[in-house]
């Protein structure tokens, strides 16, 4: 679905990414992580045409993206979510949604009137429901919890009927039971066929949904593959995981 190749950034005498490469298989889950600063929020931007590449090439089911625009890329079948929350706040839950799928209807028809809208009216709450937010369509986005927000933000992403999901640290801020309920949203999704690529803080969340990881550090790539062997990997532990294998051995 998704090729990587010797993709790097520099912002200045800053490089932020250095030569990466990798791939995401459809159908399949596959995450970015690393320490702060190890260039996957950027690498996260080259995918999803935020911002250009300096050198290397994107690839999105066989066709050469790199550079594309967000708005170009989302007609193809990429989306993506954002670190922080991004959402239309004083509309409803039910509009917020119904806009994103309105939004893929051809530019003349994007404005039309709303007895003609609907599909996307239908969309939306076919979507809130899968989202378990159907309760909520008449409520002010802002008035929702952080993580209903942020399962909102998603649900507005599938409105796009993508192929790939890009998400930005999806529980970042929530609860516990948050972040379960965001967890098991991911699988669903995965299982329905779409191909999700996953920048995440938590750890254990990474290794239980992830088919493959990608482990950067300092703008580069310093190990790859499914996640025993991530996790096993001692480059990782010392580079990222060393909290995590310490207390492992602690216990054991």
């Amino acid at each position: 679905m998704l090729e990587v190749e010797g993709l790097s950034k520099s912002f200045g005498g800053l490089r932020a990414v250095a030569d990466l490469g990798f791939s995401a298989r459809a159908g399949q889950i596959t995450s970015l992580i690393g320490p702060n600063g190890a260039g996957k929020s950027t690498a996260f931007n080259l995918v999803s045409g935020g911002i250009a590449p300096d050198r290397g090439r994107v690839r999105l089911s066989g066709a050469d993206v790199t550079g594309w625009s967000p708005p170009r890329l989302q007609r193809l079948g990429l989306c993506r979510s954002f670190q922080i929350t991004n959402l239309f706040f004083d509309l409803s839950v039910f509009e917020n949604v119904r806009f994103a799928a309105q939004a893929r209807a051809p530019r003349k028809r994007l404005f039309s009137r709303l007895a003609s809208l609907g599909a996307p009216s239908q969309e939306a709450h076919a979507l809130l429901d899968q989202f378990g937010l159907a309760h909520l369509g008449p409520a002010p986005a802002k008035s929702l919890s952080h993580g209903d927000q942020r399962r909102l933000e998603i649900a507005m992403c599938m409105a796009g009927s993508p192929q790939l999901l890009l998400l930005d640290e999806p529980t970042q801020g929530m609860s516990p039971t948050e972040t379960e309920l965001t967890k098991e949203l991911i699988l669903k999704l995965a299982a329905q066929g779409v191909t999700i690529l996953l920048v995440e803080h938590d750890i254990e969340l990474v290794m239980s949904v992830s088919n493959h990881i990608i482990v950067m550090q300092q703008g580069s790539k310093i190990a790859e593959g499914p996640p025993q062997q991530v996790r096993d990997d001692r480059r990782v532990q010392e580079a990222y995981l060393g909290v995590v294998a310490d207390s492992e051995s602690s216990d054991a």
